[in-house]
């Protein structure tokens, strides 16, 4: 078998040999291969990623011994191609581990991940190469990004401690191997903590017929449920016994209680050791300072804003589900978060003319999918094409990205849920970085109804919702690989305006045109009328301030967790007390959700979960510059495309928006959109 990278290996010597006189990768042809290519079962895996291995290892070699003066191409052209290969092979074993359906190659893939990861720690704390990158002749750097690359990497190492004596290092490099193992035992028992809960036919009154069709009754006449979302969603919304709700919420918020006790303990007090040794004060602080906000103030004086701007509506809003609710329990004083969601589609049914369910007979899964690649053919002038290749599994969809008829990246649909599989949640996972050397691939990740024959997967509003948001970081990803440097591509922007691009990208699925070129009914293949459309803008309006409010919550749980000494205070009452100052929802007793809240685990988000805020506030400014009445127009999309999107960390992010915007974001249109009020439309009878 012929692994893929095997010609780079036979270049390898040839570059070494030379003195690293040329750049590593400057003379191998772009690699193109699918980024799973040769993995079969546990053995290939290995095979290849021991050839990545062995190949990182030698490029980590050639950059500490490169002779003669330091200059772009013998260092940062090395270090840069390092960390492409290091990502690039854990990349696969990430992929590999969380969805492949056999547990041997799942476990084997978990097995192959530590030797890359020491590699990337050894480096990211080697005195030697922080010293090879500060000499870098000046002479050498030729352009601005890689000026701003070569500072961005030269202050990331002072932050993990590079100027710190020998000792202090040495403690951080065991610190933050402790840390990664804590957050992957942490995400591996929300994975494998999923719940069953029963549920009598009775009981499901209420939810979608379909639902119950994908479903068998026991010998009892029970169904088992599980606690993925695609199982508590429709439960939670639709059914209408309360017994169930509570049952299923119970059940829901408890995945991973209390196996994750004990180790959330464990990695805040880990991250509140690495932050002490940095000469920060805690985890937020020393986290927030590599982020477009900087400082812990700014970021809760942020929360703050946000909060006073949503809670006048959010008053409004509760009172309106207590007023449904008192039709249903005379006297009712509070509304649980068990019951929330059943409230809202009741409310948006009867006072706003929405039927959720009605609205799904217009989302079939494939004709999502379908309407998900249009739009971005259209606004960005690119065209996609499946492919077919033997995957992971069978149900996983393959496609090649086009511009101009150049295949410039590939991606993977894995969107439906199955044993062994992460369900509890939609994912982009970029599995391989785009440059000039290496074709971007992509997976998305989700679990969506459908996948099986003669089930047409009709989909909420909200989960097309999800696909569109996901699809917006894979197009990021993909047009983000044009520079020289991994490390521009790889980081596209700042790490708290990360989902700027895939909350800008979920507009488009308000906009009746847009909706009209995809959305129709599974039976008639009626268009979904522009009438529904503006009634599902009108009822959605409904709500919005408490889901704000459900954010500003998770995203100062998340803060109120690092910024502060860990073990004095329990994060469970910590986290119950923080979600009643901005959620007016009573809590079912004996519940911790945090135990499995995901973000916890990933350093992209663990203190900083505002940055779904920040970057919903930067998206509806950027937003505001597209053309209402053609959102489908390419001009604006393709100059969003240029200044936005394909630059990845060339700029600091505050100065792509601002050469959008042609101004600094400001927060007023994230305002107007909290407050809008659409019209109501004439009623129209629904297709049947």
């Amino acid at each position: 078998m012929r692994l893929p990278g095997h010609e780079f290996r036979r270049g390898l010597v040839v570059v070494i040999s030379l003195a690293c006189a040329t750049p590593l990768l400057a003379q191998q042809p772009r690699n193109a291969e699918p980024f799973v290519k040769g993995v079969t079962d546990a053995a290939t895996l290995k095979s290849v990623t021991t050839v990545r291995l062995d190949r990182a290892r030698a490029i980590q070699a050639a950059l500490l011994k490169a002779e003669g003066p330091r200059t772009v191409d013998n260092t940062l052209q090395l270090y840069d191609d390092l960390f492409s290969e290091l990502r690039n092979a854990l990349g696969l074993l990430n992929a590999i581990s969380s969805l492949h359906p056999d547990p041997a190659i799942r476990t084997a893939a978990l097995d192959l991940r530590p030797p890359l990861q020491a590699i990337l720690q050894d480096t990211n704390l080697r005195r030697e190469v922080y010293d090879a990158l500060a000499t870098i002749q000046p002479s050498s750097v030729a352009d601005e990004p890689t000026r701003r690359y070569l500072n961005r990497e030269l202050e990331s190492y002072r932050l993990r401690g590079i100027d710190q004596p020998a000792p202090v290092r040495q403690r951080l490099v065991k610190l933050r191997a402790d840390l990664q193992a804590t957050q992957t035992e942490f995400q591996r028992n929300i994975r494998e903590g999923t719940r069953t809960i029963q549920a009598t036919a009775a009981e499901l009154e209420g939810v979608p017929r379909d639902f119950l069709a994908r479903r068998k009754q026991g010998p009892d006449g029970t169904f088992t449920l599980t606690t993925d979302t695609i199982d508590m969603r429709p439960v939670l919304e639709y059914a209408q016994s309360d017994a169930l709700r509570r049952r299923a919420a119970s059940a829901f918020r408890n995945v991973a209680y209390p196996d994750n006790a004990a180790v959330l303990q464990r990695m805040l007090a880990i991250r509140s050791e690495i932050a002490k040794l940095l000469g920060f004060a805690n985890w937020a602080a020393y986290d927030s300072a590599s982020r477009m906000t900087k400082d812990v103030e700014t970021v809760a004086a942020f929360i703050d804003k946000l909060a006073a701007a949503s809670e006048p509506k959010a008053r409004v809003e509760y009172r309106q589900l207590l007023e449904r609710k008192r039709r249903d329990v005379a006297g009712a004083q509070s509304i649980g978060d068990w019951e929330s969601m059943y409230y809202s589609e009741l409310v948006r049914r009867e006072q706003y003319d929405l039927d959720g369910q009605e609205v799904r007979q217009y989302f079939p899964a494939d004709q999502v999918i379908a309407g998900v690649l249009d739009t971005n053919s259209r606004m960005y002038g690119v065209t996609f094409r499946s492919v077919t290749m033997e995957l992971w599994h069978p149900s996983v969809r393959a496609y090649e990205m086009l511009s101009g008829g150049t295949m410039i990246g590939r991606f993977y649909l894995d969107l439906y849920p199955r044993p062994g599989k992460e369900t509890n949640g939609a994912s982009h996972m970029a599995v391989r970085v785009g440059s000039p050397t290496q074709t971007p691939e992509s997976v998305i990740v989700a679990a969506v109804s459908g996948g099986q024959q003669g089930d047409p997967g009709l989909m909420s509003h909200d989960e097309v919702r999800t696909l569109f948001h996901e699809f917006g970081h894979l197009m990021h990803s993909m047009f983000a690989s044009r520079a020289r440097w991994y490390g521009i591509n790889g980081l596209p922007v700042e790490a708290d305006a990360v989902e700027v691009a895939s909350m800008m990208t979920e507009e488009w699925i308000w906009d009746a045109k847009t909706l009209q070129t995809f959305a129709r009914h599974y039976k008639t293949g009626a268009a979904i009328p522009t009438a529904l459309v503006q009634r599902m803008r009108r009822a959605a309006e409904f709500g919005k301030a408490l889901a704000v409010r459900r954010q500003i919550g998770l995203s100062k749980v998340s803060l109120s967790y690092h910024d502060r000494d860990p073990g004095a205070w329990d994060p469970f009452a910590l986290g119950k007390e923080i979600t009643s100052r901005y959620v007016p929802f009573t809590t079912l007793p004996d519940t911790h959700f945090e135990a499995a809240f995901t973000h916890l685990g990933n350093l992209l988000y663990a203190s900083a979960y505002y940055g779904y805020l920040w970057s919903q506030v930067i998206a509806k400014d950027l937003f505001g510059q597209f053309d209402s009445n053609d959102l489908l127009a390419p001009v604006r999309a393709r100059r969003y495309r240029e200044a936005v999107l394909a630059p990845g960390s060339s700029k600091p992010a505050r100065e792509l928006f601002e050469d959008f915007l042609g101004r600094p974001f400001t927060i007023a249109a994230w305002e107007r959109w909290l407050n809008e009020e659409t019209a109501q439309p004439a009623k129209t009878a629904p297709d049947r």
